[in-house]
C-alpha cells in the first residue's frame, strides 16, 4: 500500500504539473504563480515521501486535502444547482458532463490520497507506539 501511495502521489503531482503549467503559460497571474509554487512544493514532499520520512507524509497530505476542499465544494454546488434547474444548466445541458469530469480528475484521486496517505500515518503510528512498549 506505501508503494502504491507513493506511485499516486507521483501521478497526481503530474496533473497537477500539467495544469499549473498551462495556467502559467496561459496567463501570468498570482493565482496561477501561487498555484505553480503548490505543486513545486508538492514535487519536494514527494521527493521525501519516497525517503519515507514522517513529516514529508504528514506535508504531503496538504495538497490533496486542499484540492478536496476546493473541488469538492466546486462539485457539490455544481451538482446541487443541476438537480434543482438552475438556469445554467438548462441552457447547456452537458456542462454537467464538464463537471464530472473535472470532478473525477482532481476530486477523486485527492479524496483517495488523503485516505491512503492518514492510513499509511496511522499504521506506522501504532508501530511506533508498539515497539515502544
Amino acid at each position: 500500500m506505501v508503494r502504491l501511495t507513493r506511485n499516486f502521489h507521483v501521478v497526481y503531482a503530474l496533473v497537477l504539473t500539467w495544469s499549473a503549467g498551462t495556467g502559467v503559460i496561459d496567463e501570468i497571474t498570482i493565482d496561477s504563480s501561487a498555484w505553480f509554487v503548490v505543486v513545486c512544493t508538492y514535487w519536494v514532499t514527494i521527493v521525501g515521501v519516497f525517503y519515507d520520512r514522517r513529516v514529508a507524509w504528514l506535508l504531503s497530505i496538504i495538497p490533496p486535502a486542499s484540492f478536496t476542499l476546493l473541488w469538492g465544494r466546486i462539485f457539490f454546488i455544481n451538482s446541487y444547482m443541476f438537480a434543482t434547474g438552475h438556469e445554467k444548466y438548462l441552457d447547456s445541458p452537458a456542462t454537467i458532463f464538464i463537471v464530472f469530469i473535472y470532478g473525477a480528475v482532481f476530486l477523486l484521486p485527492s479524496i483517495i490520497l488523503v485516505i491512503f496517505s492518514l492510513l499509511i500515518l496511522w499504521r506506522n503510528q501504532k508501530i511506533i507506539h508498539q515497539e515502544s512498549l
